[in-house]
């Protein structure tokens, strides 16, 4: 059994906002993300604050002392207010060898990160953390590692990245925190959200440290944009249009970042995909709509129910595949990696729509057509190749050759 203890420093306070959120609740949440639901809060002039804020964690799922009586445990699991961490980190920590401890290097500094120790051990530990690590001398106690050194791979953002370890010590610290976090929220494959980022992130620094503006509020807005681009296009204002289109492909990727960079989502906020697809059908037929009034083209009605149908078959062989597998499709291969930074989707239908308006209309919807077709037809190819193989592996194909005397 593991027992947290966080020790809160004397220079630095816990309860300060980095986007918004405190840097013990940050700490909680990290620990409560990794399973650790026994934490004691120690030491420091705010325990009561915290206390009062928090009290002993019951509707967080945790169980919250401010003391060590009658704490018993095989192992403490140590963090500190000064510095911020992840349940990647803790994780890490928690399966390290006992009397381990984890230090971070910032600007040539060795700061104090967490500490995996026996019972035993537990007061020399606090003694070293309280210290900040000046007192380096303590026999056999201490396995030393860096977490600078160490990459773990983060499902939701698709990639590996460094452990969290970001000191918090002063608000010059806690303002380069916020900015570590929010360029840690980048999780899109495609060549338009390597774009798209540098607006994202600048929207989401700006507006991270205003508690009242939440992810749902920033979906709301993108929904709102997004169907004012569509009615722009049936009043034939194309390029106001287009404008739009980017404010609503910038909200949309702003409001998943606000949310990771806060550190917690919501199964309420998932259900925003299903209104992403509502919105985007609707600016797809407006958009044809636009196009077939330009043209007056009967070609353009078959084109564009061409695109519809094909689109849309995309994102259904995609989930389908993940409600199969639970894996993405896009991150299958090296191959499958590629293919995803250059995919048929919403911004490069966007960026078509602009070229059509900028050129001739129709050569948006033929551009959105054609690399629709591409898509749907590399993505099924893909899902077949990689379901044959897993059948296969898993032994089911051999089951089928004796059942159809194969």
């Amino acid at each position: 059994m593991v027992v947290a203890v966080i020790l809160l420093s004397k220079d630095t306070d816990p309860l300060a906002r980095v986007c918004a959120v405190p840097v013990i609740v940050r700490l909680l949440r990290a620990l409560h993300n990794a399973n650790i639901r026994d934490i004691v809060v120690l030491n420091g002039e705010y325990a009561e604050n915290i206390r009062e804020l928090i009290g002993s964690g019951e509707e967080l799922g945790l169980n919250i002392r401010y003391n060590l009586e009658g704490v018993t445990a095989e192992k403490f699991l140590v963090l500190t207010s000064r510095v911020l961490v992840d349940e990647k980190l803790i994780e890490e920590l928690a399966k390290s060898e006992p009397n381990t401890i984890f230090i971070t290097k910032n600007n040539g500094e060795e700061i104090l990160v967490g500490a995996l120790v026996e019972s035993g051990k537990l007061n020399e530990i606090k003694a070293l953390f309280e210290n900040d690590g000046k007192e380096k001398v303590l026999g056999d106690l201490i396995n030393v590692v860096y977490v600078n050194q160490i990459k773990v791979y983060y499902p939701h953002l698709r990639r590996h990245l460094n452990l969290l370890a970001i000191p918090v010590r002063n608000d010059k610290e806690r303002k380069r925190a916020a900015k570590i976090l929010v360029a840690r929220t980048q999780k899109g494959l495609h060549i338009f959200g390597s774009i798209n980022r540098y607006f994202e992130n600048a929207v989401v620094r700006l507006v991270c440290n205003c508690s009242w503006i939440t992810p749902n509020r920033v979906t709301i807005l993108s929904n709102i944009t997004a169907y004012l681009m569509a009615l722009l296009f049936i009043l034939q204002k194309p390029f106001l249009a287009i404008v739009m289109g980017f404010v609503t492909a910038i909200l949309d990727g702003v409001d998943g970042k606000l949310a990771r960079v806060r550190g917690i989502g919501t199964k309420l906020g998932e259900i925003e995909h299903s209104f992403d697809m509502l919105y985007e059908q609707v600016i797809y037929v407006a958009w044809i709509y636009y196009v077939y009034t330009v043209t007056n083209s009967l070609w353009i009605l078959i084109m564009g129910f061409i695109f519809l149908v094909s689109d849309t078959f995309t994102r259904h062989v995609y989930m389908q595949f993940k409600m199969s597998t639970g894996k993405n499709l896009l991150l299958m291969s090296r191959i499958d990696r590629i293919i995803a930074k250059i995919d048929g989707r919403r911004n490069m239908w966007f960026f078509y729509m602009l070229i059509g308006i900028l050129t001739k209309p129709y050569y948006g919807l033929i551009l959105m057509l054609v690399h629709s077709l591409a898509t749907s037809t590399v993505y099924i190819t893909r899902a077949i190749y990689h379901l044959r193989r897993m059948d296969k592996e898993e032994g089911t194909k051999a089951w089928l050759n004796v059942i159809y005397n194969k």
